[in-house]
């Protein structure tokens, strides 16, 4: 048996009580405007069991049993420790003593029993492997969550993620079990939301400092709406992030101030490895991975906002091995004979965040002699394309922390479920030796003894060049010169809002 102690601090809620807190006399008069990517949906979306409704706007309402801290380790969230036995087939998990929900309602095991048994065994969230694999759920005592499965399983990197893991209180349901209002046990608590849905307003639970959450959808300019002095704030997440075209605009602007911090979604190159394509043949994919220069598309794509990368996962993932010397000299061999003899087509979807990496991705490969035809397509024609195998290259990109790097290398290379899932998986063509490392991974409930599978699967990617690992973008965030202060840090759908002030208001 191992007990797991706590491995760093995490920002955790503090206690509430269902009254509420004093207001601060030093806190602002208004609320603090932040940009949140997240559709105008009724208060449902809100639910941790929906897949609308956008990440940040849950992540201050609610709190997952497990987290990633800044070196991309698991660390505590609502239980301060846990301890497997049985094999790997039991976890414990022991609860942050006193943690209470937004409506005064005690945070304890039968109230996260509650919440499992809500999700288990939907095909919705079936993405989690735990969904499937997880066999009972019990409450042992007021503060001790028991929960068993048939084998052993990496359970923990599963209840990092806020969708569908993050615990709602009960209080959140009306009789018949329908979502009613978003309680949780996090650092906010949901106050209203405005008439036409684009705002949604938040109250710190420890002092009464107001968050206005402005929700803007997929055409939305956030960064337009800063300049006006409509918002405060505008936070790079893992959907959108600010144009790069904009940020220098925005530093030499003395109204604001540009913070960044490293990212944690990793841009890849994909292929096509299925039938006749040249993409199928390790040389050819080598002498691709060879001609790329990714200092040359951190500084022409992302304007120096971004790091080369070389691995699976971003160096803020610290559990992840970076690639050997060894493998990246093989993985880069160039063989004079593995020229195609049409060109290869990429494709990239119009207007992504990732569209000028694959532009100036296409500029290398041409210098380097291989010819590239690009393929822009909207969203659905891309999705459509890439099922229909019309492509050799594509670019593709991890989700971040708290998901890597176990979960995305799942959704990416092993076959999906037989039912639809709320995640859409990636696989074009599949190598069994790498199927079998991650069904290994899979299978090494402490993350610890995974680092061997994990080196053996970089390993993998690496020689064979079955994705080529490009860039990390960083993570930024513009703020109004008297707003003090959000932290972005590596976990793409959250923010330390902890300190956040507004000066001389």
């Amino acid at each position: 048996m191992r007990l797991h102690l706590p491995l760093g601090l995490c920002l955790v809620a503090l206690a509430s009580c269902a009254g509420g807190p004093a207001r601060d006399a030093h806190l602002p008069k208004r609320p603090i405007r932040l940009a949140v990517r997240a559709d105008r949906d009724d208060l449902a979306s809100l639910s941790t069991l929906s897949y609308g409704g956008g990440f940040e706007t849950k992540t201050w309402l609610y709190e997952t049993l497990i987290r990633r801290d800044g070196d991309g380790r698991l660390c505590p969230g609502l239980a301060e420790s846990w301890r497997f036995d049985a094999g790997g087939t039991r976890v414990r998990l022991f609860l942050r003593e006193g943690a209470t929900f937004h409506d005064g309602q005690p945070c304890d095991a039968a109230a996260v029993c509650e919440h499992f048994k809500r999700w288990i065994h939907r095909s919705s969230h079936a993405w989690l492997g735990a969904g499937s694999r997880i066999l009972r759920v019990e409450a042992e005592d007021e503060r001790t969550v028991l929960l068993t499965m048939a084998q052993p399983y990496a359970l923990l990197a599963d209840l990092c993620a806020t969708n569908p893991c993050a615990i709602a209180g009960p209080g959140s349901y009306g009789a018949d079990g329908t979502f009613e209002t978003p309680i949780g046990s996090g650092p906010f608590r949901y106050v209203s939301t405005s008439a036409d849905g684009a705002n949604l307003l938040y109250e710190r639970v420890a002092d009464g400092l107001q968050l206005s959450l402005v929700r803007y959808g997929p055409a939305g300019q956030p960064v337009h709406d800063l300049l006006a002095d409509s918002l405060d704030a505008v936070v790079d997440g893992w959907i959108e992030r600010i144009p790069r075209d904009r940020v220098e605009q925005l530093q030499n602007d003395p109204r604001f101030v540009v913070d960044a911090s490293a990212g944690s979604s990793v841009v890849y190159l994909s292929f096509r490895t299925q039938g006749d394509a040249p993409t199928a043949l390790p040389d050819f994919r080598r002498r691709i991975a060879a001609a790329i220069d990714r200092r040359d598309l951190c500084d022409q794509a992302e304007r120096g906002h971004a790091d080369p990368c070389f691995a699976w996962a971003a160096p803020a993932a610290r559990v992840w091995p970076r690639p050997s010397e060894a493998d990246r000299r093989v993985g880069t061999a160039v063989e004079a004979s593995t020229t195609p003899s049409a060109p290869v087509r990429l494709l990239l979807e119009s207007g992504h965040r990732t569209e000028g990496v694959g532009l100036r991705l296409a500029e290398q490969l041409r210098r380097a002699g291989i010819e590239v035809v690009i393929d822009q397509r909207p969203r659905d024609a891309m999705r459509a394309a890439v099922d229909a195998g019309e492509f050799e290259l594509r670019l593709e990109e991890t989700w971040g922390l708290p998901y890597d790097p176990l979960l995305p290398l799942r959704a990416r290379f092993l076959p999906p479920p037989d039912a639809p899932t709320a995640a859409t998986y990636q696989h074009t063509g599949l190598d069994q030796r790498l199927i079998g490392l991650i069904e290994r991974a899979s299978s090494e409930f402490e993350e610890d003894e995974r680092q061997g599978t994990y080196r053996a699967i970089q390993s993998l990617l690496t020689r064979e060049a079955l994705v080529v690992p490009l860039l990390v973008p960083h993570r930024l965030a513009v703020m109004r010169r008297e707003v003090e202060r959000i932290r972005p840090g590596p976990d793409l759908y959250r923010l330390d809002v902890s300190d956040v002030r507004i000066t001389g208001n």
